[in-house]
């Protein structure tokens, strides 16, 4: 299947897409682009709805503090992170339906991970020297 003339996409179009650095909010309008498109099986856009609520229940749940959250979290990683490709819906065939490269999202989604770890691990100095260090004046 020729992805570029599915989604509308020149070649340049879809080079310049893929070959840049993960962008998920790029990855998810690539795919409403393909959605928008008239003529499209219902079984394809059902696939398609899984992936996007794949990106969107692993966006929602990183870093979640409810045991429900983690779980949602965790189900939605293994999705992603598995290699099975026995199951009509597995990350894997729906990459392969709309000609998208698995690893590069992975690797996307390793780096979502990473900056919003280091966003989340900054202040790691215990709070009081935190404001001794800060420039906090107080009103007398």
């Amino acid at each position: 299947m020729n992805v570029e003339a599915v989604a509308g996409f020149s070649s340049e179009q879809h080079s310049e897409t893929f070959n840049s650095p993960f962008d998920i909010e790029m990855l998810y309008e690539y795919l409403q682009v393909y959605r928008s498109r008239p003529g499209r099986e219902p079984e394809m856009l059902l696939m398609l709805a899984v992936l996007e609520d794949a990106i969107r229940c692993y966006i929602k749940y990183f870093g979640a503090n409810t045991r429900s959250g983690r779980r949602h979290f965790e189900e939605t990683r293994e999705w992603f992170f598995s290699s099975d490709d026995d199951w009509l819906f597995s990350f894997e065939n729906v990459c392969g339906l709309f000609g998208l490269d698995p690893g590069y999202i992975r690797r996307g989604l390793l780096q979502y991970k990473q900056k919003d770890l280091r966003v989340v691990a900054l202040p790691q100095r215990p709070l009081a020297q935190h404001i001794a260090n800060s420039d906090l004046r107080l009103a007398s």
